[in-house]
């Protein structure tokens, strides 16, 4: 997240899941239903960007890849707690 959000030009130091769910800095988003591309997603133990309302792009640590996955997945709607809009 660090990286990408720097490479778009956001200077925003690095943070974890837990210390994203404090940020007061962009606005946040409550329900997944208003989830737009490039809206940082915040789950338990995660973060991922938004491609759209319904993909994000995350970095997996188990499988040791980047890849594209559903924000309907039941995992992720159960971990979901917040997301910003920071562009």
């Amino acid at each position: 997240m660090y990286y990408c959000l720097n490479k778009a030009g956001v200077k925003q130091s690095y943070m974890t899941s837990k210390t994203w769910r404090s940020v007061s800095k962009y606005q946040r988003i409550e329900s997944m239903k208003d989830i737009r591309g490039g809206d940082v997603v915040v789950f338990y133990g995660h973060v991922g960007i938004a491609l759209s309302s319904s993909q994000m792009i995350d970095a997996s640590s188990t499988d040791d890849e980047v890849r594209i996955t559903q924000l309907s997945k039941s995992y992720w709607v159960k971990n979901f707690i917040c997301a910003y809009r920071v562009f």
